[in-house]
C-alpha cells in the first residue's frame, strides 16, 4: 500500500471513532513516507484523543512545518499547549481562530471555550455573539452570550435578553431557568421571577449557593412553601 492509502484509512478510522486503528494506518503510512505532513497531523490527532498529549503535540507541530494544520488539530494543539502551560502559544492559535473565516461554525463553540480558559473574555463574547447570528436558534450559544457578558461585568439587563433567548430555546434546560429566575430577582420583577421559581425542583439545584439565592427569594416573595423545599435541599449534603 502507498503512504496515501494509509493515509484515506487512517482518516476513515478517525472519523468513524476508532483513534486506536487510526493511530496503527497513520504510523504505517510514515513508515514508508516519515516526512508526510498529513499522516503526521492525523496521527497527531489520533493521539491526542488518546490522551497522549506529548505525542500529539510532537506530530501536529511537525505537520505545520509542510502542510497547513486543518482546524481540528489546531484546535487539540491549542488544548495540549493549555495543559502543558503554554498559554501564549494557545493564545495564538484560540486568536488566529477567532477570525472571521478561519473556523467552521460546528467549531466555534470550542473557540470561546478556548478562549474564556485563557481569560480572553471580550474575543469569547465576539465569537459567542458571532455564533448567534449564525445560528440563532442554538440555546447554548445565546447562554454563553449571557455567560461572558456576566464575565465582562456587564449590567445584568445587558445579560438578561441572551439568557432569556437560551431559556426561550431550550426552557427544559435547569440551569438557564435558574439563571434567568435569579436575573429577573436582581432587576427587581418579582412577578416574573416568581412565576418561574415556582417551576423549579429543588432536587434538581446543584448549586449551594444558587439553592439559598432561590430560598431567599421565595421568602421575600412570602412563598414559605417554595422556600421550604429549597431549605430542605440545602439541608442535604448530595
Amino acid at each position: 500500500m502507498s503512504a496515501n492509502l494509509f493515509y484515506l484509512a487512517a482518516i476513515e478510522r478517525f472519523q468513524s471513532g476508532d483513534s486506536r486503528a487510526a493511530r496503527l494506518a497513520a504510523r504505517a503510512g510514515l513508515e514508508i513516507e516519515p516526512e508526510n505532513g498529513q499522516l503526521h497531523q492525523i496521527l497527531g490527532l489520533a493521539e491526542y484523543h488518546l490522551e497522549n498529549l506529548s505525542a500529539a503535540v510532537f506530530h501536529i507541530e511537525y505537520a505545520s512545518t509542510s502542510v497547513r494544520l486543518d482546524v481540528g488539530p489546531q484546535l487539540a494543539l491549542a488544548d495540549a499547549y493549555l495543559k502543558f502551560g503554554r498559554v501564549p502559544a494557545a493564545d495564538a492559535i484560540y486568536r488566529f481562530l477567532a477570525e472571521t473565516g478561519r473556523c467552521p461554525t460546528p467549531l466555534l463553540a470550542e473557540v470561546a471555550r478556548g478562549l474564556g480558559r485563557i481569560g480572553a473574555d471580550d474575543t469569547a463574547l465576539k465569537v459567542c455573539q458571532r455564533l448567534t447570528r449564525l445560528r440563532p436558534g442554538w440555546h447554548s450559544g445565546w447562554y454563553a452570550v449571557a455567560y461572558y457578558l456576566g464575565r465582562l461585568g456587564r449590567p445584568t439587563c445587558e445579560v438578561l435578553e441572551p439568557l432569556r433567548s437560551a431559556f426561550e430555546l431550550s426552557p427544559e434546560t435547569i440551569h438557564y431557568r435558574i439563571s434567568l429566575t435569579l436575573a429577573y430577582a436582581s432587576l427587581d420583577r418579582p412577578t416574573e421571577a416568581g412565576d418561574l421559581v415556582a417551576t423549579i425542583d429543588p432536587t434538581a439545584v446543584r448549586c449551594r449557593c444558587q439553592c439559598r439565592e432561590l430560598m431567599e427569594l421565595c421568602e421575600r416573595l412570602d412563598r414559605p412553601e417554595l422556600a421550604f423545599g429549597f431549605h430542605e435541599r440545602l439541608e442535604r449534603n448530595d
